[in-house]
């Protein structure tokens, strides 16, 4: 029989020679802990579904799964809280020095969009902080109006 850590690698591979076979491979560490933050999910929910069934041995072969995958996930390196205020303020530094006022979806095509800041980092935001920190920082240094996204950067400049 195979033990937790076993079935949570070959779980892994799987998911990502098959991810591989419809070139989509995983090339990032954003990536992996999307990966392994699904399979958490799933195997959350398979471990609820055992309980419902009485089969707590089921529950906690999935439990020390959840635990191991946890601790891969938590392997995975990413953006602190700290870097991701100072990468906001960057972001809206650098729209002000464009002469385009700050607005909460401008500094998250700076930070999240094609080559922006964070495009291949893992931002962990389980509690939403990160569009909190944006929505304040950005009230901040432009109160004014709601975000039209619509709007361009010219029709911006021009008024």
């Amino acid at each position: 029989m195979l033990g937790p850590g076993l079935n949570v690698l070959r779980s892994i591979l799987t998911e990502t020679t098959a991810l591989e076979k419809r070139s989509r491979p995983v090339t990032t560490d954003k990536q992996v802990y999307s990966l392994i933050e699904k399979q958490i999910k799933a195997s959350a929910k398979a471990a609820e579904e055992f309980a419902l069934a009485s089969r707590s041995d089921l529950q906690d072969k999935e439990n020390a799964q959840i635990q191991i995958m946890e601790e891969f996930r938590d392997e995975v390196e990413t953006v602190s809280p700290e870097e991701a205020v100072e990468a906001v303020k960057f972001a809206i530094e650098k729209l002000q020095a464009d002469g385009v006022t700050p607005k909460r979806e401008r500094v998250r095509r700076l930070l999240f969009g094609p080559g922006g800041t964070f495009e291949d980092k893992v931002v962990n935001d389980r509690h939403g902080e990160m569009a909190k920190t944006i929505n304040s920082l950005v009230h901040e240094v432009a109160p004014s109006k709601p975000d039209d996204p619509r709007k361009t950067v010219a029709e911006d400049q021009n008024g």
